[in-house]
């Protein structure tokens, strides 16, 4: 378990060079346009993301990914990255979600060696795939034998931190916000 929390610890850190830290996923837009203006705003925003999004996108993805490694169906994990590409209706999103998943799979195949990561990353060069974080995320924690349930809780938790970075940056939030 140690050497899983060191993982763990390392790609769930905000500074993790992910692609998430210049990606808002909406959050920005929000606080340009003065919908969020403060903690209690920031706070429905991040819950309102986390019960839709999050519960019903990203992190279904990441847990579908996951159990489809372990049952070896790599197919599901290539259909997942395109349900997820059809799914992001704004152009923002798509755009945004296919960045940090690019940039996502290849700082983890510097750090890692897992083939079914580099396979990802040749399909994405090869435009096969479009690439998502979720699904990089699953890859990382299968191969590192990190169960479902701490791979669910650190995805989360990653991903709440890069929003929370965000709102300090442009809302700004103060440290015990």
């Amino acid at each position: 378990m140690t050497n899983q929390l060191f993982h763990l610890l390392q790609i769930c850190d905000s500074n993790f060079p992910s692609g998430a830290f210049s990606h808002s996923f909406g959050i920005e837009t929000y606080i340009q346009e003065e919908r969020i203006v403060n903690k209690e705003t920031f706070l429905i925003a991040i819950k309102q993301y986390i019960q839709t999004q999050f519960c019903y996108t990203d992190g279904l993805a990441c847990r579908l990914a996951y159990e489809a490694i372990q049952d070896n169906k790599i197919e599901k994990v290539w259909q997942l990255d395109q349900e997820l590409y059809a799914l992001a209706n704004a152009r923002e999103t798509r755009e945004g979600n296919k960045r940090v998943g690019r940039q996502h799979v290849k700082v983890m195949n510097e750090i890692y060696q897992n083939d079914l990561l580099k396979m990802y990353e040749t399909k994405i060069k090869a435009k096969e795939r479009h690439g998502h974080s979720s699904l990089v995320f699953a890859i990382i924690c299968n191969g590192l034998k990190i169960d479902i349930a701490m791979t669910l809780s650190s995805y989360i938790f990653a991903t709440i931190s890069s929003l929370v970075q965000n709102g300090v940056r442009g809302i700004p939030l103060g440290q015990t916000d």
